[in-house]
């Protein structure tokens, strides 16, 4: 990827954030400037897997939007929508006004959501980042997107931090040690200290603190929702000694970031503790963390599993084959957003303003 090994042989070696923001949003040759995300573009996404996700968010909005006293005039503001699968079913499900406003700074990707929400109209716009316009009234929404915002990487050294940066050798990218690029990392890492050992690492990633913030700031009253792979201090810690970074190429697992920078996605898990302190500073009130198994359990998605089942056993007594078969996928794609070990594992942050 010409523009990391521009950089570095311009610069010398860069940051592992650097790096990454160069290898996932360069505007040429990153990872998301040529790829949308969701089914069959490398990975999965809830939904992208499944219908109900967004029809069963949009009973979560629903109830933003009553609890906010039913404003005339209420939106959903997307970062990371991909081919727009949840702004799609949320709108024709969402029982009351919803404006949908997509952020997404990729005039190809946001062509291709154009395409898909034509039918939409005047109720769909565009900005380019999350503060391009006036803050609304409703919910800030990222699904899946905040483990790719860039990270820090750090490894324990005595009893301090070094950080690992990327530079070349031999026209090859490598891992080099060096000093912190920046004080304020050493504050962010150290209640890690004492709980990791010699040559232990773990990422920090004051870029998703910002998104939180600016996510805030386009927020005038309402909900903002966070669902991502991640968990809280210290277990975060704890539980990955060597750090969370993996790549992701067309549904396959890699260890190694600095492979094939552009061609793959780079994901970090998040932590949330991190997220809940950046929402408090920024005049939100988080509420308890759940899992996306739990969520969409308090959203009806046992009803829904019950009622499928019914008319599928309804269908295979009427000798409905084709509606038999429906309706199990639909049931089975239902239930895996609610897997453990997989979709039903994800973590969901709100926090409230107003």
């Amino acid at each position: 990827m010409s523009a990391v090994t521009d950089r570095i042989e311009r610069d010398g070696p860069i940051t592992f954030a650097d790096y990454m923001r160069l290898a996932l949003y360069d505007p040429a040759e990153g990872f998301y400037a040529r790829r949308v995300p969701g089914s069959g573009a490398g990975y999965r996404t809830s939904p992208s897997l499944s219908e109900w996700f967004g029809r069963l968010f949009a009973r979560w909005a629903t109830s933003v939007w009553e609890g906010l006293g039913r404003p005339e005039e209420f939106t959903v503001l997307e970062a990371g929508a991909g081919r727009a699968d949840l702004a799609a079913e949320a709108l024709e499900a969402f029982e009351g006004p919803l404006r949908w406003v997509i952020v997404e700074p990729f005039d190809q990707v946001a062509a291709l959501q154009r395409e898909r929400l034509a039918a939409r109209g005047a109720a769909v716009s565009w900005r380019r980042s999350l503060c391009d316009g006036p803050p609304v009234v409703g919910c800030v929404v990222a699904n899946e997107v905040l483990d790719n915002q860039p990270v820090h990487v750090l490894e324990k050294s005595g009893v301090q931090w070094v950080e690992i940066h990327v530079g070349l050798k031999d026209g090859r990218l490598v891992e080099v040690p060096g000093p912190l690029s920046d004080p304020s990392l050493a504050e962010l890492a150290a209640p890690a200290l004492g709980e990791l050992d010699e040559g232990d690492r773990l990422e920090v990633s004051p870029a998703a603190s910002d998104w939180v913030t600016r996510a805030a700031g386009a927020l005038e009253r309402g909900t903002m929702l966070v669902i991502d792979y991640g968990d809280e201090e210290p277990d975060l810690w704890r539980r990955h000694p060597s750090g969370t970074l993996v790549t992701y190429r067309e549904e396959s697992l890699g260890v190694d970031p600095l492979a094939d920078p552009g061609e793959a996605d780079i994901t970090a898990h998040v932590n949330f503790s991190a997220l809940s302190r950046a929402a408090m500073a920024a005049g939100l009130e988080p509420e308890p963390l759940r899992t996306q198994r739990e969520w969409l359990a308090s959203l009806g998605a046992a009803q829904v599993a019950d009622d499928l089942r019914h008319r599928q056993e309804e269908a295979q007594l009427a000798g409905d084959h084709a509606a038999m078969v429906q309706l199990l996928a639909e049931r089975s794609r239902l239930s895996a957003l609610s897997a453990r070990g997989g979709l039903g594992d994800l973590l969901v942050f709100t926090a409230t303003k107003g």
